[in-house]
């Protein structure tokens, strides 16, 4: 990680070190695999796995609504499945 001690005025001082932590997250939300193979590292069935796919898509535009979910198909085979 960069110092930069020698940086003058608190107000650039703060925006450096601000700068510098905020990329030090980024390296660490790297190291978070995507949704599908953190998923496959869990034992559960995949008619769930599939319904948590659809429910956690990160685009809210294209994340369906809950109404959307309880017709899907996705949540009809996991419903089946609980009912067996």
């Amino acid at each position: 990680m960069l110092h930069f001690d020698n940086v003058e005025g608190h107000s650039l001082k703060a925006a450096v070190d601000a700068a510098s932590s905020s990329s030090k997250e980024v390296s660490e939300l790297q190291l978070i695999s995507p949704l599908c193979e953190e998923l496959r590292k869990v034992d559960m069935p995949q008619q769930f796995r599939d319904l948590l796919r659809l429910m956690l898509v990160v685009d809210s535009v294209q994340r369906p609504s809950a109404s959307s979910v309880l017709v899907s198909a996705e949540f009809k085979a996991l419903e089946e499945l609980v009912t067996l």
